[in-house]
């Protein structure tokens, strides 16, 4: 399998995340792993009080209600694609809900983009003062 791609996707009903990284757990995504929503309805990842990291080769795309839901926990973008994914209200690539003690370090990362029912194309993070990243690091 080496340098391959590896693709994980979702064949449920779309109701829960791909992952959920729960308090004391962390997921690190790297080398050649995308995870694949399918256009279906849930999250790609939800950190829920753990600690998810994207690096190098990972991609995460086409879910129908948003990339990563960050609710409790860190989530930090090294690098990687985040991509192809859309919400009809809000967080298409990142939604960060600092309420519960979410953050998000964006450190690098090639592309953030969703799709919004009002709103064709372009970055989101939906986020407040908790995150942190290089200015002009959006695309």
């Amino acid at each position: 399998m080496k340098g391959e791609v590896r693709v994980i996707s979702n064949s449920s009903n779309g109701k829960d995340p791909l992952f959920t990284v729960q308090s004391n757990v962390t997921l690190v995504l790297d080398r050649n792993i995308t995870l694949d929503g399918n256009k279906k309805a849930a999250r790609l990842v939800r950190v829920e009080g753990g600690a998810f990291t994207m690096k190098a080769g990972s991609t995460l795309r086409g879910s129908a209600d948003g990339g990563v839901f960050v609710e409790g926990g860190s989530f930090t973008m090294s690098d990687g694609t985040i991509s192809g994914n859309r919400s009809d209200w809000s967080g298409g690539g990142v939604f960060v809900y600092s309420h519960g003690g979410g953050t998000f370090a964006k450190k690098g990362g090639r592309t953030i983009d969703y799709w919004k029912r009002d709103s064709p194309a372009g970055p989101e993070v939906n986020m407040d003062t908790r995150v942190s990243g290089r200015a002009g690091g959006w695309e």
